[in-house]
């Protein structure tokens, strides 16, 4: 599917999904603050358009209802998948403390990339409860910062490899970029 064909089709995804709603192929989940997020019903949304003719859905919408029960799904994943901002600046504390802001952003950019803190050591690490305050500050700062700026080129692991050494794991992976001590992969 092309650029041009996932923006026509969500330019029309609001009609689709009101008609879907209307037919009963779907129902609206009431999220955060007011955000409609149709989730309940994606299994039966995505096998209306196997069967166009029992559903009333018209052949054209068949293939934009699949693609849009996709688009749904990923978003439904993505809210339920999000970390938890305390324990992502408690990772990048435990993490990268002395690595500087550069470092704690980089750190923060991987996590996010990663999309989880599983296997993430600084989440548990008992030297993140002893940084001052304004380690603490820095660390919510690149938090926040890297929800727009990826300085990592896509990294989802990282070593201080200074420290560490290369680690094992590292052999199947791409390094993206080397900050601070850590050396970043992808």
């Amino acid at each position: 599917m092309t650029n041009t064909q996932i923006t026509t089709m969500l330019a029309e995804a609001p009609g689709i999904v009101a008609r879907a709603e209307a037919k009963g192929l779907i129902k609206r989940h009431y999220a955060n603050a007011g955000t409609q997020i149709p989730i309940k019903g994606v299994r039966k949304f995505t096998k209306a358009h196997k069967s166009n003719v029992a559903t009333g859905v018209r052949k054209g919408h068949a293939a934009r209802l699949k693609a849009l029960a996709a688009i749904i799904t990923l978003c439904a994943i993505q809210s339920f998948g999000a970390i938890d901002d305390s324990k992502a600046i408690r990772a990048i504390v435990g993490e990268a403390a002395n690595q500087g802001r550069s470092g704690m952003l980089a750190v923060a950019g991987a996590i996010r990339n990663r999309g989880s803190l599983k296997g993430v050591y600084g989440v548990k690490n008992p030297a993140a409860d002893k940084q001052p305050a304004w380690v603490w500050q820095r660390a919510r700062e690149a938090w926040s910062a890297s929800a727009t700026n990826d300085i990592t080129r896509g990294a989802t692991n990282w070593e201080n490899t200074k420290a560490f050494g290369l680690p094992y794991w590292a052999a199947s992976l791409t390094v993206t970029t080397n900050i601070g001590s850590h050396t970043f992969y992808r």
